[in-house]
C-alpha cells in the first residue's frame, strides 16, 4: 500500500506505519485514564484535518477503549459550544506542525448505547441545524467497505483518489475502502483546483467519490485515465452541462444523494444519460426504497407514483443514532427498521426512483412552496453553462427572499438577462428578489460551496 499525499502542490509519500507509531507514541496519556471511563461509551474528539491520522486516530481510540469523533479545524469558531453540547472526556488537537495538545474534562457524557460499543461516531447538522451523532459499529464499516469493493471491484492494484476529509462521511467511506482493499491511496487535505486536477489526472487514479462541486469548477480537465470508475456524490447538484460531459468521457457513473447517502453505499446507483430536473436510479443489491406519503405518514408504499418521502433500509447500513432528543428524533426509524430521509422523490412500476428534492430545499414564499433546485434548472435553461446557486435569506417584511447566485459566467451582463427571463418565465412567487455574480466560486477547504458565507453576502445586500 502506498499513500501519496498533494498538497499546495507538493507531493508527499507517507509510510503508514510511521504515522501509527507516531500517534501511539503521543497517544500514551490517554492509558492513564480510569479504565471504567475508557470502556464505557465515552467520547474522545479530535480537531484534525488529515484524513490519513483521523483513521489511524480512529483505530488507536478505539483499542484504548474510547469512542472517536473526528472534527474538522474549520468548526473552530464554535467548537466550545458543541464541546459543551457533546460533552467529550478528552479534546485532542493535531496542529499543523504535527503537534498534539490535550485537554481532558472532569465533565463528560456516557452515551447510552445497548449495543456493541461504536467504532466511530461521526457529527453531522443535518436539515435540522441541530447537531446529532451517528454511531458506527466496527462490523458496521466492514461491511460497508465490503459492499463497495465488491461492487466496484477494489482490490490492492487500484488507487483510490480520497478528495473529502474524513470528517465528512464521503471520507471516511473511501478511506475504509482503500485500507480494506489493501489499495494504494492518493488525497488532497484541502481543496484547489490545481491539487485536485493533478491528483484525478496524473496519478493513474482508478477509483474516485468526487463531490459535485469539484466537478462543477474541474470538468474541464478532467478525462478518463486508465480503468478509472468513478462515483459521484450528490449528483442532483451538477449543472445539465456537467453532468453531460461527464457521461461522454466516463461513460456510465454511479452517484449519491443527500440524505440517503447516510446509509453508505447502499445508495449508489446507475446516473440515466437522459437531461430531466429529476435524478433517477435503481438501488443496489441488499437495499431496499418506499416511499412515505404526505398523506398518510404511517403508510409506506410503494405503488403509484405519488411523491413523498424516501425511507431506505439496508442491513449494512449504520448501527443507529444515539437516542438522545438532544440529537436526534428517533421516529425517524420507522416499522421494519426503515430510516426516513430527509429526500423527496417517487418509485415508478420498475422500481426506480425519480428525485425530487431536499427537505431544506424547500421554502415557502407567498404562501407557496417552491423548489431552489426547481428554480435554478428553469433558470439554466436561458444556457445550459450557467453555473447557479439558489437560496433564501429570510426578510423582516415578506419572510424567504430568493436569491440567485452566478458564478464564472462569460455572458455578458448576465444578471440583467437571468432577471428578464424570470420575470417572462417564472411565476411571480418564484423569481429571485437579488442576484450577485461571484468571479470565484466561494468553497470550505473540503471543496464544498460555502453556503453561509454566500448567505451572509445576500443578507448584507438586502440590509439584514
Amino acid at each position: 500500500m502506498q499513500i501519496t499525499l498533494i498538497e499546495s502542490g507538493i507531493v508527499k509519500k507517507i509510510k503508514l506505519q510511521n504515522v501509527i507509531i507516531d500517534l501511539e507514541n503521543n497517544l500514551r496519556e490517554l492509558k492513564n485514564i480510569s479504565s471504567k471511563y475508557r470502556l464505557n461509551n465515552t467520547l474522545v474528539i479530535t480537531i484534525c484535518d488529515d484524513l490519513i491520522y483521523n483513521y489511524i486516530f480512529t483505530k488507536i481510540l478505539y483499542k484504548l477503549g474510547f469512542i472517536h469523533l473526528p472534527m474538522g479545524s474549520n468548526l473552530n469558531k464554535n467548537i466550545d459550544n458543541f464541546i459543551n453540547e457533546i460533552e467529550p472526556i478528552v479534546v485532542i488537537k493535531y496542529d499543523i506542525d504535527k503537534k498534539l495538545s490535550f485537554s481532558i474534562k472532569k465533565n463528560f457524557r456516557i452515551l447510552n448505547v445497548k449495543k456493541k460499543r461504536p467504532y466511530l461516531c461521526s457529527s453531522t447538522s443535518g436539515t435540522t441545524g441541530k447537531s446529532k451523532i451517528i454511531i458506527f459499529g466496527e462490523d458496521t464499516k466492514k461491511l460497508r467497505a465490503k459492499q463497495l469493493i465488491e461492487l466496484f471491484k477494489v482490490d490492492s492494484k487500484d488507487t483510490v483518489f480520497c478528495s473529502s476529509p474524513y470528517t465528512h462521511s464521503l471520507g471516511q467511506r473511501l478511506i475504509h475502502v482503500a485500507m480494506n482493499a489493501n489499495a494504494n491511496i492518493v488525497y488532497i487535505n484541502k481543496f484547489n483546483k490545481k491539487d485536485f486536477i493533478n491528483a484525478f489526472v496524473e496519478n493513474n487514479v482508478t477509483l474516485s467519490i468526487p463531490i459535485s462541486t469539484h466537478l462543477e469548477i474541474c470538468q474541464e480537465k478532467l478525462y478518463r485515465t486508465n480503468d478509472h470508475r468513478i462515483i459521484i456524490s450528490s449528483s442532483a447538484s451538477i449543472s445539465n452541462k456537467t453532468r453531460k460531459s461527464f457521461m461522454e468521457k466516463f461513460g456510465e457513473i454511479s452517484y449519491e444523494m443527500y440524505g440517503l447517502s447516510e446509509l453508505g453505499t447502499c445508495t449508489l446507483t446507475r446516473l440515466d444519460n437522459q437531461i430531466t430536473k429529476t435524478y433517477m436510479g435503481e438501488p443496489v443489491k441488499g437495499c431496499e426504497l418506499k416511499i412515505i406519503h404526505e398523506k398518510d405518514k404511517n403508510m409506506i408504499t410503494k405503488e403509484g407514483f405519488q411523491v413523498g418521502r424516501i425511507a431506505a433500509y439496508t442491513k449494512w447500513c449504520f448501527l443507529g443514532y444515539v437516542i438522545d432528543k438532544q440529537f436526534v428524533d428517533s421516529k425517524k426509524f420507522l416499522k421494519d427498521n426503515f430510516f426516513e430521509t430527509d429526500d423527496y422523490g417517487y418509485l415508478d412500476n420498475k422500481n426506480i426512483l425519480h428525485f425530487i428534492s431536499r427537505n431544506n430545499d424547500i421554502i415557502k414564499v407567498s404562501g407557496y412552496k417552491v423548489s431552489c433546485m426547481d428554480i435554478k434548472e428553469r433558470l439554466s435553461r436561458i444556457d445550459q453553462s450557467i453555473n447557479l446557486f439558489i437560496t433564501s435569506v429570510k426578510m423582516q417584511r415578506i419572510g424567504d427572499a430568493i436569491c440567485c447566485a452566478i458564478f464564472n459566467s462569460t455572458i455578458k451582463d448576465i444578471v440583467n438577462l437571468l432577471r428578464e427571463y424570470a420575470i417572462a418565465n417564472l411565476e411571480s412567487y418564484m423569481r429571485p428578489v437579488i442576484y450577485k455574480e461571484y468571479k470565484v466560486l466561494p468553497l470550505l477547504d473540503n471543496g464544498k460551496i460555502d453556503v453561509q458565507s454566500i448567505k451572509n453576502d445576500f443578507s448584507k445586500l438586502l440590509g439584514q
